[in-house]
């Protein structure tokens, strides 16, 4: 059931990631970007995902150890 919810997070993340990058590319194609500046914000879009799945990761960790504390 844990791991479950911890994929449904991620997946979660990835669609949302996926979804920012599509308007990025979109704003660069109407020339409301620069390609650099779609690079940095992707960039930055990466590391946050990156930074939450680390977050995800941890509390999946914890939750497992007090379920197995639990039993």
């Amino acid at each position: 059931m844990l791991g479950k919810k911890v994929e449904e997070a991620r997946i979660s993340m990835r669609r949302v990631r996926d979804r920012e990058i599509k308007l990025l590319e979109e704003a660069e194609r109407k020339k409301e970007i620069s390609e650099d500046q779609k690079f940095r914000e992707k960039n930055i879009i990466q590391e946050l995902v990156d930074e939450y799945n680390a977050k995800i990761l941890e509390l999946e960790k914890k939750k497992t150890e007090e379920i197995v504390g639990i039993m």
